[in-house]
């Protein structure tokens, strides 16, 4: 946990929040996939809010639930062709 006032997707002004970083895991993903089925509905109070995802120490996956944006960061060919095949996956280029 570190108190920040800016992190991915967020910039505050004049004040901070405490930022939970977590590393990933199988267990760590099926605890995702089971207590919501949105990235949307990660929002304070319920569940931690704009639950990220890094890649190598940067961005990969940046979402900020309360206005419905996420942003997926990949210089990988193999991987945006995998992402932009998704069924149902609503994308903006």
């Amino acid at each position: 946990m570190k108190e920040q006032s800016e992190w991915a997707g967020t910039k505050l002004l004049g004040h901070t929040a405490y930022i939970y970083h977590y590393h990933t895991s199988p267990e760590a993903r099926e605890i995702v996939k089971k207590v919501s089925n949105s990235l949307y509905s990660w929002m304070y109070p319920d569940l931690p809010e704009d639950l990220s995802f890094y890649k190598n120490g940067k961005p990969w996956l940046v979402n900020t639930a309360h206005e419905e944006q996420s942003f997926i960061f990949s210089e990988d060919k193999s991987e945006i062709d995998k992402i932009m095949n998704i069924k149902g996956l609503k994308i903006r280029l």
